[in-house]
């Protein structure tokens, strides 16, 4: 069954709202389905229309300068699945593509219906200003230069005078940030370690390296809170090899 999700984009990864994380072309690890169907951790939520998916979670956003956006993706069930008309959970998905800004415009330009489910969600307001944000296409990416930009960009203190010493938006300068008095707080650099980590895992893999052979997958292996980032590793090893 197909239908549609809404992400998390979160510092280059795409995130669940449990921080389960979703890779384009992986299926997830199956899960158990729990009866009721509220968002819970127990199976994969989505909707088997796009407008639905703005209804549970609103991927239309007015600030495109958030570090955390909702993206539109369509995905297939895998497995077992419940849910009504409008709202499913699966025991596991495969995103498949990201369904971009154009093709949601023009699919609500053609289906009145939809539209008006829409604006009574977000308002004219809201829609008029998403519609002429230019929202660029979500891309895996594996340059370590562009790697280094995402991770230092989740810094609270990126672009403040007086504070960042990066010298412009596009600067990817690590040993600035090693230099910075708030690269140890909790909204500094290094609190998003964990995911250049992963980032940088992933462009290994994706260039040939094995898992194995990666510095940053032994670090995430040593810390217990990154499961998720481990197993999804794993799962794109596996599905190259295959």
């Amino acid at each position: 069954m197909n239908g549609y999700k809404g992400i998390r984009y979160t510092n280059g990864i795409l995130r669940s709202k449990h921080n389960s994380i979703f890779e384009v072309g992986i299926p997830t690890p199956h899960v158990e389905i729990d009866s009721g169907m509220g968002f819970s951790e127990l199976g994969y939520s989505y909707c088997k229309t796009i407008e639905n998916v703005i209804y549970w979670e609103n991927f239309i956003q007015t600030d495109s300068s958030q570090s955390m956006q909702i993206r539109l993706f369509e995905i297939e069930s895998l497995g077992d699945y419940i849910g009504s008309d409008n709202h499913y959970k699966a025991e596991s998905i495969i995103v498949k593509r990201e369904v971009l800004q154009a093709e949601i415009l023009e699919y609500l330009s053609h289906n009145s219906d939809a539209f008006k489910v829409v604006l009574n969600e977000v308002g004219m307001e809201t829609f008029g200003k998403y519609r002429n944000r230019t929202i660029m296409e979500y891309t895996k990416e594996i340059e370590e230069d562009k790697i280094k930009r995402i991770y230092i960009n989740t810094c609270f203190m990126k672009n403040q005078k007086e504070l960042c010493l990066q010298e412009s938006d596009s600067s990817s300068d690590l040993q600035l940030c090693e230099n910075c008095v708030g690269k140890d707080s909790n909204r500094g650099v290094k609190s998003k370690e964990h995911d250049y980590w992963y980032l940088l895992c992933r462009a290994k893999l994706l260039q040939g390296h094995s898992l194995n052979s990666i510095e940053y997958y032994k670090k995430l292996k040593e810390d217990i809170k990154r499961k998720n980032e481990c197993e999804m590793l794993e799962l794109i090893e596996e599905y190259l090899h295959n």
